[in-house]
């Protein structure tokens, strides 16, 4: 089982994730953001994190 990250990496490689996606001319929305602070301050794991944006992107572009 892998080593538990810290809360300040946690924080580094969301801030690289963001970093990287605004570097290629990207940008991240204000629900991404809220859920990134959620995890990093450990209320929500990855899987839980990854559900949440699926379920977002079910929602915005379901037809």
């Amino acid at each position: 089982m892998p080593a538990q990250l810290t809360k300040e990496q946690l924080a580094e490689n969301v801030y690289q994730s963001v970093h990287s996606v605004e570097m290629e001319g990207g940008s991240v929305s204000p629900e991404f953001m809220a859920e990134a602070r959620e995890y990093v301050n450990g209320r929500i794991n990855v899987d839980q994190w990854k559900e949440q944006i699926k379920n977002r992107l079910k929602a915005k572009y379901a037809r």
